[in-house]
């Protein structure tokens, strides 16, 4: 299953009217303005039985898979160039710099204890992993 297939499914699954409406939003404008946050709010309290007062009464859009960009915006690609000043991370020097390639493949490679896993618990919560498991400071440091 592709990403955009799980924010599909995501999106559908037990998600209200409304809460699928703010996502069309951010999706198609990316932003949500005041006058978005206002018309939010009626959608929300009609999906509650909460009598509004919006003349005409919104209707929530839900977001389908017409509302994801044709094609990815190369032009707006986030690229990690390097990892620098760590403080506190595992056995990691401050510093020391983890230099990544432009394209292709960066490999790390080095003994025991040198700070290969604590980069890899730092790129896991940076890259929002599915299970980003946790960055653990230096347990010998006195500090």
């Amino acid at each position: 299953m592709g990403i955009y297939d799980e924010v599909l499914a995501w999106s559908s699954e037990k998600r209200p009217p409304w809460r699928q409406d703010v996502l069309r939003r951010l999706v198609t404008t990316g932003e949500i303005t005041s006058a978005d946050i206002d018309e939010i709010y009626e959608l929300a309290k009609l999906h509650h039985r909460i009598n509004t007062a919006a003349d005409p009464v919104p209707r929530p859009i839900p977001f389908d898979a017409s509302h994801f960009p044709a094609e990815p915006q190369a032009e707006k690609r986030v690229t990690l160039s390097s990892l620098r000043s760590l403080t506190n991370i595992g056995k990691i020097p401050a510093d020391q710099v983890l230099t990544f390639q432009a394209d292709g493949l960066t490999i790390v490679y080095g003994g025991n204890g040198v700070g290969k896993s604590g980069y890899a618990r730092i790129l896991k919560q940076a890259c929002r992993a599915r299970s980003p498991g946790v960055v653990y400071a230096n347990a010998f440091d006195p500090n």
